[in-house]
């Protein structure tokens, strides 16, 4: 949105400024409201929290979970006002892990939202025109991002093609 400033005199300088300012700011509340969704109450662990926070995401993106019941699953795990206190055996989340499990996308839900946008051989002569003429791209209103991204989409699906229902439960179990 700042971009157009570039243009005139020391407006480059003031939208860098903006932007630097902005993500001081931005990065602190975002890490804040993650902590606070998440129950991390008691203190701040900076870049394990973030670590965790990533975890929790990749493992929800490759198990194609539900965002908002896999926060659901979360909250039906009591915790203490105590940091002693808050210790659980593993065993306590069995419960959690078996709803959590249950969220999770079938292998036929993640094939449907992998479908590609583009016919295999179509996408074939996509990439070869983006590896020997990526100038060409353009005139389809494409660039070589999008024919990474359909042919990284392509790939995955072809993955969850071979991925039966049984390997994919025990896939989501295990996944870190």
């Amino acid at each position: 949105a700042l971009a157009p400033l570039g243009s005139e005199g020391g407006a480059a300088e003031a939208a860098a400024e903006a932007e630097a300012a902005f993500w001081v700011e931005y990065e602190p509340e975002v890490r804040r409201r993650w902590r606070s969704k998440l129950g991390l109450l008691l203190t701040d662990e900076g870049e394990a929290d973030d670590a965790l926070l990533e975890s929790l995401l990749g493992v929800m993106q490759r198990t194609g979970a539900d965002f908002t019941n896999t926060f659901r699953a979360l909250s039906r795990i009591g915790w203490e006002a105590s940091e002693a206190a808050s210790y659980r055996a593993p065993q306590d989340f069995d419960a959690v892990l078996e709803y959590c499990l249950a969220q999770c996308a079938s292998t036929e839900a993640m094939l449907k939202r992998a479908r590609p946008i583009f016919h295999p051989k179509a996408l074939a002569r996509l990439a070869a025109i983006a590896q020997t003429e990526p100038e060409r791209l353009a005139q389809f209103g494409l660039d070589a991002s999008v024919v990474a991204r359909e042919t990284q989409r392509a790939a995955r699906r072809e993955a969850l093609a071979r991925v039966t229902p049984r390997d994919k439960r025990l896939s989501d179990a295990e996944a870190r």
